[in-house]
C-alpha cells in the first residue's frame, strides 16, 4: 500500500512534474474541463418552458378597430362580459346612452344649433373639409353621431356587421350611387359606395324606429327597404 505522504518520493516526483510542467497541463485541463460542460449542457433535457405551449392553449388578444369614436368605443372583434365568457361584440348595440360632456370638445372649433326638437347639434371639422363630424344631443344623452372616413374598404365594415336590417340608395350629399346600410338594432348606418368599395361614413344613433333614423340621416333620398 502506496503511504501518500509530501515525504514519500512518489508524490515529490509527482510535485515536481507539476512545477516543472504545470503551465503547459493547466491550459489542457482547463479546456478538457469546459468541453465536459459543454457536452453535458447539450444531453441534458429540455426544462419545459412556458413559450412552448401550443398555440391552441395560447390566450387570443388580437383586437381589431377601427377609428374611435365619442358615442361608440372602438369596435373590436370580442370584448370579455366579465364573467369569463366571451361576447362577439357584432351582435352589441354601439349606441352606449352616454352623458354629453362639452369639455370633450374643446380645441375643436365646434358649432352649435338648436334643432327643431329641441335637441341640441355640435358640428367640427373632419378629414374632409365639406362634411363635418355631427353630435346632436338631446336631455344631456348623445343620441346621433355622425363621422366621415376616408380610404376605407366598404367591405371591411359591411362584412363584419353582416347584414343590415334596412337599406337605402341615394345621397343628397354622397351622390345617387350612395348606399345606407342600417343596422337598425344595433344603432349604426354605414353610407358607401359598393362599386367602388369605399365607405363614406358611419352613423352611429339611438336604437329606435326606421322613421326616427330617417330624421338623423336627412341626406338620405331613397326610402329604406327592410332586408
Amino acid at each position: 500500500m502506496v503511504n501518500f505522504t509530501f515525504d514519500n518520493p512518489f508524490i515529490q516526483k509527482v510535485i515536481l512534474f507539476l512545477k516543472k510542467y504545470g503551465i503547459f497541463i493547466a491550459p489542457i485541463f482547463l479546456f478538457l474541463l469546459f468541453m465536459f460542460l459543454l457536452l453535458f449542457s447539450y444531453t441534458r433535457p429540455p426544462k419545459q418552458s412556458l413559450n412552448n405551449i401550443p398555440p391552441s392553449q395560447t390566450p387570443n388578444n388580437n383586437y381589431t378597430s377601427s377609428s374611435p369614436q365619442y358615442i361608440s368605443p372602438s369596435p373590436s372583434s370580442e370584448q370579455s362580459s366579465g364573467t369569463g365568457m366571451e361576447t362577439d361584440e357584432k351582435a352589441m348595440v354601439m349606441w352606449t346612452n352616454s352623458s354629453f360632456d362639452q369639455n370633450d370638445l374643446s380645441g375643436l372649433n365646434s358649432t352649435q344649433t338648436t334643432l327643431a326638437d329641441g335637441s341640441i347639434q355640435y358640428s367640427y371639422s373632419s378629414d374632409n373639409p365639406n362634411r363635418p363630424n355631427i353630435i346632436i344631443v338631446k336631455n344631456g344623452i348623445n343620441i346621433f353621431q355622425q363621422t366621415p372616413f376616408t380610404d376605407t374598404p366598404l367591405t371591411d365594415n359591411t362584412n363584419y356587421y353582416g347584414t343590415p336590417d334596412y337599406k337605402a340608395t341615394g345621397s343628397k350629399f354622397w351622390g345617387a350611387n350612395a348606399v345606407i346600410y342600417i343596422y337598425l338594432s344595433k344603432g349604426i348606418a354605414i353610407v358607401g359606395d359598393p362599386n367602388k368599395n369605399q365607405m363614406f361614413e358611419q352613423m352611429i344613433f339611438q336604437p329606435g324606429t326606421v322613421q326616427q333614423f330617417e330624421q338623423y340621416d336627412t341626406d338620405m333620398i331613397g326610402a329604406p327597404q327592410k332586408l
